[in-house]
């Protein structure tokens, strides 16, 4: 029974770290898609069946509206076996020509980018009552929160040289984009049909209540929401939260 059930969770392991790649310490989704950060979906699984393996697609269900910037923060990464294999399951015809031979020890590089200031993300979802409402009764639906990307080589330099990095919403193109900041000032707009998104991690929303007594969008969770906050909306004991403050 013991040994069964060992061979089981090994099963479940292999499986996840199939689908998964780490990236800055975290494990990140094998992305089926092409997520935006700052995207608000699900994740949608299917078996494809030639490879008898799970795929997790992010469904994209909004872009939220940001009335300001948000910074970001980028890591630069290098390209291991998997993660090589992660792009190419991304990009098949390795569209940006990236060279990766596994017996050089010179690696190609690649970029990981996350929301940095996240509760700036989460007063800016606060601020849209529509969208809160919505998220409510919703909560299966996640966050973007980090992506892991390889970018046309022409915007390379770009990156080298920015001191900041933001994620900017278009109001107009409705659709957001990464604005890239120098020293000297200048900036560089990338928008993220540049860029080729391998590789993702989610956030989920959890909620609370405030002094108003009324249930309120507290933040952002890679697992569990912090004690006394909820995942779900409708779960919040306002009287007994309300107590704590």
């Amino acid at each position: 029974m013991r040994e069964g059930i060992k061979i089981l969770i090994a099963l479940v392991v292999l499986c996840y770290s199939c689908k998964t790649v780490t990236v800055n310490n975290d494990n990140q989704i094998i992305s089926d898609s092409q997520p935006q950060l700052g995207a608000i979906g699900f994740l949608e699984s299917r078996l494809v069946l030639e490879k008898e393996i799970k795929r997790h697609t992010f469904k994209t269900v909004m872009l939220p509206s940001l009335e300001s910037k948000i910074r970001l923060e980028l890591h630069k990464e290098k390209f291991d076996k998997k993660r090589y294999t992660a792009y190419l399951n991304t990009s098949p015809k390795n569209e940006y020509q990236v060279s990766y031979i596994d017996s050089i020890s010179t690696k190609p590089e690649f970029l990981s980018l996350q929301l940095s200031d996240r509760l700036e993300y989460i007063e800016h979802l606060k601020g849209d009552v529509k969208l809160i409402n919505y998220l409510k009764d919703k909560p299966e639906l996640q966050s973007v929160t980090s992506i892991s990307i390889v970018v046309k080589p022409e915007l390379v330099s770009f990156f080298n040289n920015a001191e900041s990095i933001f994620l900017v919403y278009d109001k107009k193109l409705k659709e957001y984009h990464i604005e890239l900041m120098e020293y000297s000032g200048a900036k560089q707009k990338v928008y993220f049909n540049d860029v080729i998104v391998f590789a993702f991690n989610t956030s989920g929303f959890c909620w609370g209540a405030n002094y108003k007594r009324q249930v309120e969008l507290k933040m952002l969770s890679d697992g569990g929401c912090s004690k006394g906050l909820k995942k779900k909306a409708t779960r919040v004991n306002i009287e007994k939260d309300y107590l704590n403050f």
